[in-house]
């Protein structure tokens, strides 16, 4: 991991970031609006927004962009029946390279 993926915060500390820092090819694009769509079809937005205590709207957003936010995907992968469907932080968010395991 090189220092590309910090930002220095006013204190000095260094933060890890979820902006991505590696473009998505239009491939690569396609695949996690699939994955995302697959997400919402198992899962559901009525229980997705139970298990990661987010308001139906703004999960309605996630979907209709075509990918899901740094910080719900960290909360996601931390359940098992989740990841027992094939879901994966490298999958749903491929250009995401820094993750800030501490935010959750």
């Amino acid at each position: 991991m090189t220092i590309d993926n910090f930002t220095e915060k006013s204190s000095g500390d260094l933060k890890k970031q979820y902006r991505p820092r590696v473009r998505l090819t239009k491939k690569q694009k396609v695949q996690v609006k699939k994955e995302t769509d697959r997400l919402f079809e198992e899962i559901g937005t009525q229980q997705l927004a139970l298990l990661l205590d987010m308001k139906p709207t703004a999960l309605n957003m996630m979907k209709a962009r075509g990918y899901v936010g740094g910080e719900a995907v960290l909360k996601l992968c931390k359940i098992k029946a989740i990841t027992d469907r094939g879901f994966t932080r490298e999958s749903l968010r491929p250009d995401v390279i820094a993750w800030d395991e501490e935010r959750v």
